[in-house]
């Protein structure tokens, strides 16, 4: 090897651990202020509390503890069937058409935006600008983490599969896994 390209592998090896050192620092940094945000609410949250504070009346917050379990129950109750359906039809039944080709790049697009993004948009089409009442509906991450289950499980044996009804089923839960 010669010695310009020794020298060079040298100074690399020293810019790496002098990088390393620097991102580690920083990474370490931020653990360290998340860790102290963290404690600080916990602690002051702790100090706050009171016995009424999970009532149901107008000082408490038991109704609105009760009204998010419900509208996730019934977003998860909706969302989770469809998902599954949709994924399981995606993977085993859609052909490769440009109109699934099409649904997957939308899936895709929509599953990168965070569910607080959808759930304004919704707010924004449904409630404001039509006055209908509250619809949930299926997040594309139901589907989209559905269908690579399907697409990756199709090597089982069909007849060891618990959610099929014939040989085009989704062998996602193979018996011998139970």
């Amino acid at each position: 090897m010669s010695e310009k390209l020794r020298h060079r592998i040298q100074r690399a090896k020293r810019i790496n651990a002098l990088m390393t050192g620097v991102f580690t620092g920083i990474g370490g940094f931020f653990l360290g202020l998340i860790i102290v945000l963290a404690g600080y609410i916990i602690i002051h949250g702790l100090m706050s509390y009171y016995p009424g504070l999970l009532s149901f009346t107008s000082k408490g917050i038991g109704n609105q503890l009760f009204n998010t379990v419900y509208l996730v129950f019934w977003a998860l109750l909706i969302s989770v069937p469809l998902g599954v359906l949709a994924g399981i039809y995606m993977a085993e039944y859609a052909g490769d058409t440009k109109l699934t080709r099409f649904i997957r790049v939308c899936i895709e697009s929509l599953s990168s935006l965070p569910s607080i993004v959808i759930g304004l948009f919704g707010y924004l089409v449904f409630i404001l600008m039509t006055g209908a009442v509250r619809l949930s509906g299926l997040y594309p991450d139901d589907r989209r983490q559905m269908e690579p289950v399907c697409r990756r499980a199709r090597g089982f044996d069909s007849e060891s599969s618990v959610c099929h009804n014939d040989n085009r089923g989704c062998d996602a839960f193979p018996a011998e896994e139970l």
